[in-house]
């Protein structure tokens, strides 16, 4: 996924992974009801950020660790930023991989 997001901070951290999920879920609906010749930057903004979100939690539990990586398993989109992508943080695989130690991404 494109977009190149700024990082997170601390903000990702106030939610549970579960929000986050939600709120990608909600995202990634709001992006795809548009209509596809329709120029939709917010949208795609809100996407890309939901998603990053995601990607950027840091663990706190083995259970969050099952959740977001059955998460990135099991959603096409946000596997694919994993491989493909990256930001000013860095490759979105690493942030992903630093996430899942429970590192805060700065």
């Amino acid at each position: 996924m494109l977009g190149h997001p700024k990082p997170l901070g601390e903000a990702t951290t106030m939610a549970n992974l579960s929000e986050l999920i939600d709120a990608f879920a909600a995202a990634r609906a709001a992006f795809h009801a548009m209509p596809d010749d329709d120029d939709c930057p917010d949208e795609w903004e809100a996407y890309c950020k939901a998603e990053y979100a995601v990607v950027a939690y840091p663990c706190r539990s083995l259970a969050d660790v099952h959740q977001k990586a059955r998460f990135f398993l099991d959603n096409d989109a946000p596997n694919d930023t994993l491989r493909n992508d990256s930001n000013d943080a860095g490759p979105a695989l690493d942030q992903f991989l630093r996430s899942l130690l429970g590192e805060a991404q700065s």
